[in-house]
């Protein structure tokens, strides 16, 4: 298990024990048409990613603290498939994108099929985050829609530098991250209650979806990351009553894909870093000033090296045991890593593609909803329409405020 893959086995324990549902990705695939349902029972047998993906589990020894990937290769793979035929096809795909999936043999990934009245199929994927990133998913979906047919089950990435170096990086990167968050961190409100993970799905039309760009190009003259957290940050700051303390700091950490072009076909290993945002709340701005500012931020790390240091960090923490390692994660900023977090995800294969040979409607990727910090704000797109996916706990942001802040988030984007 790399580093990465025990980060988020870290995440999957944590969340599995606050909201009761571990740390899964899902995605959803709507095709046009009616795909047999003898077409999924024939693929659950026959594709080696799905059965690969359903016999790995990680089996630790009592006497050591690392964490190795193990095969069952007997695993009844027939409980990864449920078909389900609804009257409100929705209803039903809202349950199912609430699954969980644990790391026990055959319950680590989950493949469902609903039927909407005769004209529509829609497949929701989901597993276990520590198995693979969303690339690896784009991997497992290319090979389950019958695209691709190169996808390698798994491939260990061979592990540069020194002890000596990496141990160095990590002082480093712990230095960076601890010099940019506090004890008084901007975080949603504490919540007491068992929490409740929840979905919602925000669409721009084509139309819209253009004008953000020329705003991006044209005005704000960034990359497309530093802006969407410009924005986003300002919905947050907007609204007030969403936060803890009147002052203090913002840290968001954003996921970065760090995989090797020769690793582009492996399906299972998550092989991500993390670029870092603050702003303290005294000092916010208007959008363009705030995007400049990231995009600074971002320039700075990249010469710093600090997210080839935080995977040198994640290798080295591997050898930690859970208690220290629960420990290193909370001490910085009482339990809460950062303000919220935000991801911006590349691209699916399936824009240009085929599912089994039917057209293909929509892809959308779900993130876990990890509480804290609660909110998590994932930007994307598909033929040319943009989409805002947030995964959230409603017991410390209500679906209302979660509207006030898409509302907030539409006006910065659209100018």
């Amino acid at each position: 298990m790399n580093g990465a893959d025990r980060f988020q086995l870290f995440f999957d324990r944590i969340t599995r024990r606050t909201t009761g549902c571990g740390n899964v990705i899902r995605a959803r695939i709507t095709i046009d048409g009616i795909i047999p349902e003898n077409h999924f029972r024939e693929l659950i047998n026959s594709n080696k990613a799905l059965r690969f993906l359903a016999g790995r589990y990680p089996k630790r020894e009592w006497y050591s603290t690392i964490y190795r990937w193990k095969v069952n290769k007997q695993v009844d793979t027939s409980r990864i498939l449920s078909i389900h035929s609804e009257q409100n096809a929705e209803v039903k795909i809202q349950q199912l994108l609430a699954t969980d999936c644990t790391l026990k043999p055959g319950d680590s990934i989950k493949l469902a099929v609903v039927y909407q009245k005769n004209e529509r199929t829609h497949i929701i994927i989901s597993v276990n985050h520590s198995l693979l990133d969303y690339a690896g998913m784009e991997n497992l979906i290319a090979s389950v829609a019958g695209i691709s047919k190169n996808i390698i089950p798994e491939k260990q990435l061979k592990s540069e530098g020194t002890f000596i170096k990496k141990f160095k990086d990590t002082v480093s990167a712990t230095a960076y991250v601890a010099s940019r968050t506090s004890w008084n961190l901007r975080r949603l409100n504490k919540n007491i209650q068992q929490p409740k993970p929840c979905i919602e799905v925000f669409e721009f039309t084509t139309e819209e979806s253009s004008k953000i760009k020329q705003h991006l190009q044209n005005e704000i003259k960034s990359t497309a990351l530093p802006f969407f957290v410009a924005v986003s940050l300002a919905a947050i700051h907007n609204n007030k009553n969403l936060l803890t303390d009147k002052s203090g700091d913002f840290f968001i950490a954003v996921p970065l894909d760090r995989r090797p072009a020769s690793h582009k076909n492996v399906l299972t290993g998550n092989y991500l870093s993390f670029v870092y945002f603050h702003k303290a709340d005294s000092e916010m701005s208007d959008i363009r000033s705030l995007t400049v500012t990231f995009g600074a931020q971002m320039i700075q790390q990249a010469r710093k090296a600090i997210p080839e240091k935080f995977i040198s960090l994640l290798e080295l923490f591997r050898f930690l045991p859970p208690a220290i390692y629960w420990a290193w994660m909370n001490l910085p900023t009482k339990g809460n890593s950062t303000s919220f977090a935000l991801s911006l995800l590349s691209n699916s294969a399936l824009e240009k593609n085929t599912f089994m040979g039917f057209k293909v409607i929509d892809v959308t990727h779900y993130p876990p909803v990890i509480s804290p910090p609660g909110l998590n704000i994932v930007f994307t797109e598909f033929r040319s329409q943009l989409k805002i996916i947030i995964s959230y706990d409603e017991k410390r942001i209500s679906k209302s405020q979660i509207q006030d802040f898409i509302i907030e988030v539409r006006k910065n984007l659209l100018n």
